[in-house]
This record gives C-alpha cells, sequence and structure tokens, in this order.
C-alpha cells in the first residue's frame, strides 16, 4: 500500500477547534475534494464574519 500524503489533524478544547491539512495526496481526486472543503469553509466563516458583529477572522501566513 502506497503512503498517503496528505495529513489533517483536528483539534477540540473547551470552546476551541482548529483543523489543519497538509500534504497532497497522489490521487487528484481526493486532493481536489479536500480542497473543496476547506476552501468552502473558509468562505463560509468570512462570510458570517462579515454580517455578525463579535465574529472576526484572524489570518495566519
Amino acid at each position: 500500500m502506497d503512503k498517503i500524503q496528505t495529513q489533517i489533524r483536528v483539534f477540540k478544547s473547551d470552546g476551541e477547534m482548529k483543523i489543519e491539512v497538509k500534504g497532497h495526496h497522489k490521487d487528484p481526486a481526493v486532493c481536489a475534494g479536500i480542497s473543496a472543503i476547506m476552501q468552502t469553509c473558509e468562505l463560509g466563516l468570512r462570510a458570517l464574519a462579515n454580517s455578525v458583529n463579535g465574529v472576526t477572522i484572524e489570518e495566519y501566513k
């Protein structure tokens, strides 16, 4: 079995959640699916932050 090169880590604690995705899967469909889900999540959270007081987005590069 080939080694999968994508790692997804989910961190949860009291009132906090972080999802981290690293790497690329050898199957382009898997990689595209993960990217689509993560980008959709980001866009939804940005839309929420732009429409509701008290919700902010911090971007790290």
